[in-house]
């Protein structure tokens, strides 16, 4: 997957070991027929290139940006987030009419996001958990940390270890108990919530990583969707319909929501009259979990990784 394109990192490293300037762009958020995915990359230097984020005008009318920039010897300061939509006709669009749209971040690395980068590719080669976090205030690595101490929207999250990643929406008693079993089942968990003084988040250790954010933020978690599993299981009713709506049209390997039949049903419901496609909510798994007759947070936990492992041998 474009996610672990290691030639970009490669590229990046050469190009600040010889002095060059250097523009890196990510994909950090894509729906529809985007020809650009999330967690598509390119670096480009004023005389060469690596990777892409889409191809086509897009593509081109980007790499002419930097390299403008790059030229005059000027960099942006801070992370860049545009919206490109494939359409024509409408405001932020591409040039592309393929439908769907992108949201791409440009970033200008300086000498810490140069270091974050070498730590993620070392952490990588080595087989290490970490991952490389995209946010307004650059690049950092992050290794079972979380992001309490200095909060900052998070637009791009990308993992140092291939294999099937966890994301988990909400970070109460289920799930502390659920990052612990599915850890040990060979998941690498991270997870999502929107409350900074959250004990059962602070002492989760089993959980790689810890993002503190606006659950509006949620699509910008995550990346590299066929390997990715998702188990919403918010403090209640209304942002776990906010979550599922920020996530609705991704394809994921395994998508639950925590819940009763009957809340279930009425939330599924309530998105349907807003607008999210019926058949999108028939591929969630809910209530999460085999029917077990489960009752404490464990007993939750083994049900749900006993489904989401169901997904994976099948």
């Amino acid at each position: 997957m474009t996610d672990y394109n290691r030639e970009v990192w490669d590229f990046i490293l050469e190009a600040e070991r010889s002095g060059k300037s250097v523009a890196l762009m990510v994909v950090a958020d894509s729906n529809g027929s985007s020809p650009g995915r999330a967690g598509f990359k390119m670096a480009i230097t004023k005389d060469s290139l690596c990777g892409s984020v889409g191809g086509g005008v897009l593509e081109t009318r980007l790499v002419d940006g930097a390299r403008d920039i790059l030229a005059s010897g000027g960099k942006l300061p801070v992370p860049v987030l545009t919206e490109h939509v494939h359409r024509k006709d409408v405001a932020y669009a591409s040039g592309m009419i393929c439908s769907g749209r992108q949201t791409v971040l440009t970033i200008y690395p300086t000498a810490t996001d140069i270091r974050a980068i070498e730590m993620f590719v070392r952490a990588r080669s080595e087989g290490d958990n970490g991952a490389l976090v995209f946010g307004e205030k650059g690049v950092s690595f992050a290794k079972n940390t979380s992001n309490e101490s200095q909060p900052e929207t998070v637009w791009h999250t990308e993992f140092s270890k291939r294999g099937d990643r966890l994301l988990i929406v909400g970070g109460g008693h289920c799930s502390l108990a659920l990052s612990e079993l599915a850890s040990r089942c060979g998941f690498s968990v991270t997870v999502f919530d929107d409350r900074p003084d959250l004990n059962t988040i602070k002492k989760n250790e089993f959980a790689e990583i810890r993002i503190v954010d606006d659950y509006m933020q949620i699509g910008k978690a995550i990346s590299d969707e066929e390997r990715t599993y998702v188990v919403v299981m918010t403090i209640g009713y209304e942002p776990d319909k906010v979550v599922l709506s920020e996530l609705a049209g991704k394809k994921f390997a395994y998508l639950a929501a925590l819940g009763s039949s009957a809340k279930i049903a009425a939330m599924f419901r309530d998105m349907r009259d807003n607008g999210v496609d019926a058949g999108w909510l028939e591929t969630i798994s809910a209530p999460a979990g085999l029917d077990i007759g489960s009752k404490t947070p464990m007993e939750i936990a083994v049900a749900i990784v006993a489904e989401m492992i169901s997904h994976r041998e099948a």
